[in-house]
């Protein structure tokens, strides 16, 4: 089914993380991307008993999040404008919604830089290329 497939395939952070570390020159040949992102996934759900929330991330600043906003509503009226003005899902919802994503973290993205910065994860990531280069 849909979810065993799902539980194969490594999430979209696990990946971005398996790029950064591609980009970083850390990881070589035989390793592919693929068993990179889900060794990743595998130590983070299995050794540390975490899921990808637990990455800490980078967000915009205050100041982006109210241009994002505004340029969001801006839009919203140009190609909804009577839900706009008219509904109660219009910009009222809207602006609440929004500042909720933004407390939920939302908006943010995984901080690559300082999980492959971390001497564990490196040490991790170290023995996948070791044990990669023996097979």
């Amino acid at each position: 089914g849909i979810s065993r497939e799902r539980e194969n395939h490594p999430t979209l952070f696990h990946d971005a993380l398996a790029l950064a570390a591609y980009d970083k020159g850390l990881v070589r040949r035989p390793l592919t991307r693929l068993q990179v992102a889900k060794g990743f996934q595998d130590f983070q759900t299995q050794v540390l008993k975490q899921s990808h929330y637990n990455f800490p991330v980078v967000c915009p600043l205050k100041q982006d999040y109210q241009h994002f906003l505004n340029y969001s509503l801006a839009m919203e009226e140009r190609l909804l404008p009577h839900f706009y003005h008219s509904s109660p899902d219009g910009y009222e919802a809207h602006v609440e919604n929004f500042w909720n994503s933004v407390d939920k973290k939302k908006y943010c993205w995984i901080d690559t830089e300082s999980i492959l910065n971390d001497k564990m994860w490196r040490s991790h990531l170290e023995q996948m290329q070791n044990q990669a280069e023996i097979r």
